[in-house]
């Protein structure tokens, strides 16, 4: 259990054609129904939905993925949301949907099942947008000091039920700088996570 009260609304999360993390939050005393129905939005302020003389979209929670999470003290309630035209059918500019055709596909025609997963890579900056550590790829600490945020990632994730993915090996060679040097350049190193969705 989380501490704090949990907020009474819940928000419906899906994301544009652009990849873009887009929200509509509804009371909870609507969100049995919006389930059933879907919770209309205007598609034509979010790019690749809609057009204005045809806007509305219909999000389509997805009752597995329903979640309740304390982030840095904030109760969020959640869930994620394909996103269907007015007459039913899957949106174009939805990627969430675009990605179930593509599975589908895959195991019809080749009886394939991928394995997805995202890799969360980013960079740890100061308020003033400098970089919060001197440290080289795969430094520890003292040198990265980014070990307490990645252990509250993840922890929030494991309360998201997302588990995280096996690593693949892999080589990263950098641009050759002045003198010669291929190794990380310091203070340019992203911090790297691997998670998949259960």
């Amino acid at each position: 259990e989380f501490p704090g009260s949990a907020p009474p609304s819940t928000e419906f999360l899906f994301t544009d054609a652009t990849g873009t993390l887009r929200c509509m939050e509804e009371h909870d005393n609507q969100v049995e129904d919006n389930l059933r129905d879907g919770l209309t939005v205007d598609g034509s302020s979010v790019p690749g939905y809609a057009t204005v003389t045809r806007s509305d979209v219909h999000l389509m929670g997805d009752r597995e993925t329903m979640r309740s999470v304390n982030i840095c003290g904030d109760m969020r309630k959640f869930l994620w949301c394909s996103v269907n035209n007015a007459d039913g059918t899957p949106a174009a500019g939805c990627p969430r949907g675009a990605l179930a055709t593509v599975v589908k596909a895959l195991k019809d025609e080749f009886d394939i099942e991928p394995l997805m997963f995202s890799e969360l890579e980013f960079f740890l900056l100061n308020q003033d947008g400098t970089p919060s550590d001197e440290g080289a790829y795969l430094s520890c600490f003292p040198e990265d000091k980014g070990h307490a945020v990645r252990r509250e990632m993840f922890t929030t994730f494991d309360a998201c039920g997302y588990e995280r993915a096996p690593r693949a090996p892999r080589v990263r060679r950098w641009p050759a700088r002045a003198g010669g040097s291929t190794s990380p350049p310091r203070s340019r190193t992203p911090t790297t996570l691997l998670w998949a969705s259960t």
